[in-house]
């Protein structure tokens, strides 16, 4: 069994700081990495060590894999963990971190490269007997046959990059004319991005629910899902507000989706944390896409179930069984996240940047707050600024909670989406949970709510 003593957190940000919680509860040892712009970030402070980057930007700075693994090897750490950035569903990175010998805090790396490209992985649900929406890639540069492929298809469609994650490499295409620009736009952007400039093209359903359930499995064949969550309030295919458990979905197909999610996990042979996402259209799901790591949202199922995640990939990592059974794992309230973001939701969600003059969370029961960044920090490369996160026995309550903690909170000196995530969650068909992926685009009045400072 291996033992982690010094662990090296390869991201930054509010996760980097989540990490070093569980991992200082746990006894452990911490490293951090970090680039200029993030000199002052408070998480910095709290590690035990804080080793800068050299690179030439930000972005290639915490991609850089030899840089990383020499500072691993620097600090003696013993494991590394990606958490959910960019390294972590990189499956040649976690090949180049077993190889040295470290623990490596995710899936194998052969489960990453079935998951890690959308059309790999919808072929390998479909072969299981998965409901998928079918994907077509577009061959070559021949525009004749991209038109023919999308009017097999039909429209409105979705062009997709075959490596993108996070709702980044979506374009929505609604008639033909719209094609081809949309097409060469996401070519020239995702060779940029990841070198894979494969693009594929699906239906496009109107207005389903994003519904993904989390699963956690160990190297001893145990496996359990730990209930839904509803992601379906959206803005530019990213989530912004979360919530656990999914309401309104009938038992029957409830029992599907978790069933279909386990019957995936098996197959592939997975070990640690990972979610299953799906459109949910009517009594129908089609199965979305695996993210093989921990998610951004992944606080309010801990809320839920009393459980902390980070403890359980650290702890199935280092080759521990799984400390419970299905049926010993509990599901208590309802929790639900809004994703505080420097952007500005009247400008297209446009990115801001400034000086935080004050950032002061309210005090209120019942609220969890995960920042990675504090009052007089410049902001400049990275938008999310918090997630405020509600649990309470009733939705109704958590839905209260949630609005009146993101009104208390102290912002000063960056424009950012506090106005829009109260409008939304104010809003009576948010309040009736009559959500959708396409809320925000059939409500555009919240774009414009106005803030009103505490």
């Amino acid at each position: 069994m291996a033992e982690i003593r010094t662990l090296l957190i390869a991201d930054r940000g509010e996760i980097a700081r989540r990490i070093i919680r569980t991992a200082r509860k746990m006894g452990l040892r911490t490293a951090v990495i970090y680039a200029e712009p993030d000199r002052d970030a408070p998480y910095l402070r709290e590690a035990d060590l804080a080793i800068p980057l050299a690179g030439s930007s930000v972005s290639a700075s915490y991609r850089d894999q030899a840089q990383i693994l020499t500072i691993a090897k620097q600090v003696k750490a013993e494991a590394i963990h990606p958490s959910y950035g960019p390294l972590a569903e990189n499956a040649e990175f976690a090949r180049a971190c077993l190889r040295a010998k470290y623990v490596w805090i995710g899936p194998p790396p052969d489960v990453l490269e079935k998951m890690g490209h959308k059309l790999a992985a919808k072929e390998f649900a479909r072969k299981i007997g998965l409901p998928v929406v079918p994907g077509l890639a577009i061959p070559g540069a021949d525009s004749a046959v991209w038109r023919r492929m999308a009017d097999q298809a039909g429209y409105p469609l979705l062009l997709k990059t075959n490596a993108g994650g996070g709702g980044k490499g979506i374009r929505h295409v609604e008639t033909p004319s719209d094609l081809i620009p949309a097409v060469l736009e996401l070519q020239h952007s995702t060779s940029s991005a990841t070198g894979d400039t494969t693009i594929f093209l699906e239906r496009c359903l109107p207005a389903p629910r994003h519904i993904e359930v989390q699963i956690l499995a160990d190297a001893h064949n145990n496996l359990i899902h730990l209930y839904e969550r509803d992601c379906s309030i959206q803005r530019n295919y990213q989530k912004v507000i979360e919530e656990a458990p999914a309401l309104h979905i009938a038992s029957e197909l409830r029992e599907r989706i978790r069933a279909a999610s386990i019957a995936l996990v098996r197959s592939l042979g997975y070990i640690g944390v990972g979610t299953v996402e799906y459109l949910v259209d009517g009594e129908r799901f089609f199965f979305l896409e695996m993210n093989p790591r921990l998610q951004m949202e992944h606080p309010i199922t801990e809320c839920i179930t009393g459980l902390d995640l980070v403890q359980l990939q650290l702890q199935v990592a280092q080759g521990q069984p799984l400390p419970l059974q299905q049926y010993e794992l509990p599901c208590s309230g309802h929790a639900l996240e809004a994703r505080l973001y420097a952007e500005d939701p009247g400008a297209g969600f446009r990115r801001t940047s400034g000086r935080l003059h004050c950032f002061e969370p309210g005090l209120i029961p019942g609220i969890r707050y995960e920042t990675g960044v504090a009052s007089g920090q410049m902001i400049t490369h990275y938008a999310l600024l918090a997630k405020v996160i509600a649990h309470a026995p009733t939705r109704p309550e958590a839905i209260h909670n949630l609005a009146q903690a993101l009104h208390e909170f102290r912002l000063s000196g960056v424009i950012t989406n506090r106005a829009f995530l109260r409008a939304t969650l104010t809003h009576p068909d948010f309040l009736a949970a009559k959500t959708h992926t396409e809320f925000i685009y059939q409500h555009p009045e919240l774009l414009h709510a106005t803030d009103i400072a505490p």
